[in-house]
C-alpha cells in the first residue's frame, strides 16, 4: 500500500493545516495568498503566495500561467492551439505564453 504524501500550508498566523498532496488539483495565486483546490472539493486559503507552497510540491505540479500551478494527474487533454488546459472536473484554465514550452517539455512533445 502506498503511503500518502503530505505537506503543511500556513492558513492563519502561525497555524499550519495537513493537506494529502494526491488531493490538490490546482493552486491558485491571488495576491499575497493562495488557494488550494482540491480533489473532494474543498477549498483552503493559504496565507502564503503560491511560489512558496510550490517549492514543497512534487514534480507532477506544474506552474502553467503566473497565477496557476495544476496537477497533471488530474489534466484530461491539453489544447496547445487555443492554450488550454481542461481538468478532469470540468475546470479550464490557461495557459500562459511564458509556461507553455514548460508544458510541451512536461507531456514530451516538440
Amino acid at each position: 500500500m502506498r503511503q500518502s504524501r503530505s505537506i503543511f500550508v500556513e492558513v492563519k498566523d502561525l497555524v499550519w493545516e495537513k493537506i494529502n498532496i494526491d488531493e490538490i488539483t490546482h493552486i491558485k495565486e491571488i495576491g499575497n495568498s493562495s488557494l488550494i483546490y482540491r480533489s473532494e472539493g474543498a477549498l483552503i486559503k493559504s496565507c502564503k503566495k503560491m511560489q512558496d507552497i510550490q517549492q514543497a510540491l512534487p514534480i507532477e505540479f506544474e506552474r502553467v500561467h503566473k497565477a496557476y500551478i495544476v496537477n497533471m494527474h488530474y489534466v484530461d487533454t491539453v489544447c496547445l492551439k487555443t492554450n488550454t488546459i481542461n481538468m478532469k472536473f470540468d475546470c479550464s484554465i490557461k495557459i500562459g505564453m511564458a509556461h507553455k514550452k514548460n508544458i510541451s517539455k512536461y507531456l514530451k512533445i516538440s
